[in-house]
């Protein structure tokens, strides 16, 4: 197959990661890749960093501009009828949008496959059901609740949506682990330390709040515990306001952006996903189970599924305190019990890996071409 795989954003996340990880493994399988995105985004210079195709022609520029959207339809028609392609495999409403104009206005043969990365629903009016029902070919939701929001109220046709969780990068964990110690000491955190981590963007919905007021309530159990953030975002201001009014200096420290994610995130005693709302289909927790670090995780998206119900890690309450510190202070006290989780978890996540999401959907890809799934 010819496939175009699309995004929209400039800088670096969890949808990016996974349109990265998908071209990847699909190249890997033989077929005929390229990934449009916006000129000197972080995928783009990943992509071309993994041998990976990229066209930057796109400008994927966000608001009412008519003209720029005429441009980029105009382009992506082009490109289509050069590379003969079967899939273009969209990750966000800008691209999708010009990807279903430029199949309708052009009538080109390729067929148009969004994944919905987010829990956000959908409004239900008009253009957004003829965009799901007509436009795209089949949808892509990373996680069950999704998909049923999207069925509900009859918005979407139940054939036309499956469920492919966000992948994990088949060699995570071959990346370079280094001394626990050699990290701690890098940090300036003591060597004793019982370390909470929360690995994400610096943002309001990722819960970074949430973990700073429980961290008072988690030092009366466990005085030796310290908290490291892992990330950047435009929240570092209040994030740092809420540290010293709180008088965490000495007990909360910001790693900010690191390129050695599996290194940090080995070094924790407990991995955290504090998110409020819109977490569908964690990455950072599948790196920690991979890892075999225990994880804490609000009920949020996709979590239940990731963590098997409770049974690879402790499900808690968002947006409450006082829930996170308790999972958190049971993944101290009941180390029998983490263990057993621990273990579950590293055989569990498997299924997630990138080769096997690949698998998945390469076949939601060949079902679509042959008119099986509509």
């Amino acid at each position: 197959m010819n496939i175009f795989f699309t995004n929209f954003h400039h800088g670096w996340g969890g949808q990016p990661l996974q349109v990265l990880q998908l071209a990847i493994a699909m190249k890997k399988r033989g077929h005929k890749v390229l990934v449009f995105a916006p000129d000197k985004s972080d995928l783009v210079v990943r992509a071309r960093g993994n041998g990976l195709d990229v066209d930057t022609s796109i400008s994927f520029r966000r608001g009412f501009r008519p003209i720029t959207l005429y441009r980029d339809i105009k382009e992506m028609v082009k490109k289509c009828r050069q590379n003969d392609i079967d899939i273009i495999h969209c990750h966000g409403s800008q691209d999708s949008w010009i990807a279903a104009m430029a199949i309708l206005i052009g009538r080109l043969k390729a067929r148009l496959v969004r994944t919905k990365h987010n829990s956000y629903s959908p409004a239900r009016h008009y253009a957004n059901r003829w965009f799901y029902n007509s436009l795209v070919a089949h949808t892509i939701t990373v996680a069950k609740n999704i998909a049923i929001d999207l069925i509900g109220d009859n918005f979407v046709d139940e054939s036309k949506v499956s469920v492919i969780h966000a992948g994990l990068d088949d060699n995570f964990c071959n990346s370079k682990i280094r001394n626990r110690s050699e990290i701690l000491g890098e940090l300036k955190i003591p060597d004793n330390s019982f370390l909470i981590g929360l690995v994400g963007r610096l943002a309001p919905d990722k819960g970074q709040d949430v973990l700073l007021q429980a961290t008072p309530i988690i030092l009366k159990e466990i005085p030796h515990a310290h908290v490291v953030l892992v990330g950047t975002g435009g929240d570092w201001d209040r994030i740092k306001a809420m540290i010293s009014e709180l008088r965490l200096e000495n007990n909360v420290t910001w790693a900010g952006f690191r390129s050695d994610v599996a290194a940090i995130t080995s070094a924790l005693d407990v991995s955290l996903l504090a998110a409020k709302a819109c977490d569908a289909s964690s990455t950072v927790l599948k790196e920690a189970m991979i890892l075999g670090v225990p994880v804490v995780a609000t009920d949020v998206g996709g979590t239940v599924e990731i963590v098997d119900n409770g049974r690879a890690g402790i499900l808690v309450l968002p947006n409450s305190c006082e829930a996170l510190a308790k999972g958190i202070i049971e993944v101290y006290k009941n180390a029998e019990k983490t263990e057993e989780r621990v273990k579950y978890a590293k055989e569990y996540v498997k299924k997630y890996l990138s080769s096997e999401i690949a698998r998945k959907t390469e076949e939601v890809y060949a079902k679509v071409i042959s008119g099986e799934l509509k």
